[in-house]
């Protein structure tokens, strides 16, 4: 009996063993993280920055070994360029996915309700979308933004330099002109203010559709006005419309500053020649040294150069991830309490921080194409090369 009562104790220790093997072998469940992204509609182009971003984030924190020693996996929906249906997938995210995080979509118009969303369910939402004011104003405290600056900021440094040009150099008549979106009319919002601060007579002050494919007439009102400074609220689709007809047109401003689409390198390769002179305020820059690896990598995935898009969105999934682990939490308290007060190194910025409202510590830059090249031009120690006028009148 002892023998057999000995075998029975080996047999059940080795199946204890077996059985632990079993589970310290096994797959540990992955860390879900939702999110929608516009994958068609309007914003698709620029959606699909953000996507190739977040899945080569997945690729490389899995490659890493996860997060919390876990896998992650994202489940991205296509929002179809549409609040109404972003609110209706986030909701399926939290409620019926049950996913642990959330990452932010794209463009204000989207942000501000799904901001409203997390709140609601108090998840953390790091977000490389949305810029717009309001977004800011609401008290939001789970949402966090890594592009620099507001909608209404775009236009500092630019009139920081225009100030330090001689009286008689400095244009006295601008044009505004701006696509209906939230972020746009934000844009214009900010022209406006600091044009009138510098006295300058706004002598074109005009909207037009998200969806314009004609602009001729509002481009020949501000060159019938003399405005010898143009300035639009843009995204990439009009920022080409923009400079082709003003070309067409023969309309020679000093200068032409847009704010959205034209740091990415289809811009050039779509204008040629015509691109040459024009301006426009950008998030971030591939020439930035801290992220240069990241440039090449994202290149070589990807057939093209990440833009400003693609940097804010892999900036928000790090930003994440770090506090993550640091934390050692999925707990959305814990995270957003985390990241209010703490400095992150991105390839959006480097000793990224964020106020009480979400809105980062980092500024924005001016670019220009000169001769099929891409410049920074603003501010100056940041430059690779002196800003030039688009034309002399």
């Amino acid at each position: 009996m002892r023998g057999r009562m000995s075998w029975l104790v080996v047999l059940l220790a080795l199946t204890l063993v077996g059985v632990t093997a079993h589970v310290v072998g096994a797959d540990p469940d992955p860390i879900t993280i939702g999110c929608t992204l516009s994958q068609s509609g309007k914003y698709a182009d620029s959606g699909s920055y953000y996507v190739e971003a977040y899945q080569m984030w997945e690729e490389d924190v899995n490659a890493a070994g996860g997060l919390l020693g876990r896998p992650v996996e994202l489940i991205i929906y296509d929002d179809e360029s549409s609040a109404d249906k972003a609110i209706s997938l986030y909701e399926k995210l939290i409620t019926v996915d049950k996913v642990d995080l959330i990452l932010g979509p794209y463009t204000s118009t989207i942000v501000y309700p799904v901001a409203q969303l997390a709140e609601r369910y108090k998840m953390v939402m790091l977000q490389g979308g949305g810029t717009a004011s309001n977004i800011f104003e609401a008290g939001f405290k789970y949402m966090f933004l890594t592009l620099p600056g507001f909608s209404e900021q775009h236009a500092i440094d630019f009139f920081e330099y225009l100030r330090g040009l001689p009286a008689g150099e400095i244009p006295s008549k601008a044009a505004i002109i701006y696509g209906d979106k939230s972020a746009s009319i934000a844009n214009a919002n900010g022209w406006r203010a600091l044009a009138t601060l510098m006295g300058m007579q706004v002598v074109v002050d005009e909207k037009y559709p998200a969806d314009a494919t004609d602009l001729s007439s509002i481009i020949s009102q501000a060159k019938a006005a003399g405005a010898g400074l143009l300035m639009a609220g843009t995204y990439y689709p009009d920022a080409v419309l923009i400079a082709r007809t003003a070309a067409e047109l023969n309309y020679q401003p000093k200068f032409i500053i847009l704010t959205a689409g034209i740091s990415s390198e289809e811009y050039g390769a779509d204008l040629g020649e015509l691109a040459n002179g024009v301006m426009g305020t950008a998030w971030w820059h591939t020439t930035v040294p801290f992220a240069r690896d990241w440039v090449d990598r994202y290149e070589a995935e990807f057939g093209r150069q990440p833009d400003y898009h693609s940097a804010g969105g892999y900036s928000s999934a790090q930003v994440l991830a770090q506090a993550v682990e640091d934390t050692g939490s999925l707990d959305n308290d814990v995270l957003r309490d985390y990241i209010a007060t703490h400095v992150f190194d991105t390839v959006i910025a480097q000793g990224l921080s964020f106020d009480d409202r979400g809105a980062p510590s980092h500024s924005m830059i001016v670019v220009q194409w000169q001769d099929g090249e891409l410049e920074v031009v603003l501010p100056e120690d940041a430059q690779t090369a002196e800003l030039i006028p688009y034309a002399e009148p």
